[in-house]
């Protein structure tokens, strides 16, 4: 599991810098916190997946406003 996490870490900072991927390491422990047990590999990459869609919105949306 620890592997699944550094790895979706490593890949969200080599695509869009490490302070996107600490901001998704924090959600990860604050998603472990609040459900008081750990992400399985599969809620890892499933929120992987989904948070890597909000950074392109928020890109879009950025880019589109200049």
């Amino acid at each position: 599991m620890n592997d699944t996490r550094e790895k979706c870490i490593q890949e969200l900072a080599n695509k869009h810098g490490r302070h996107i991927s600490h901001r998704f390491e924090r959600m990860l422990e604050n998603r472990e916190q609040a459900e008081g047990k750990q992400l399985t590999v599969e809620e890892i990459e499933g929120l992987k997946i989904q948070f890597d869609k909000e950074i392109y919105r928020e890109l879009l949306v950025k880019g589109a406003g200049k």
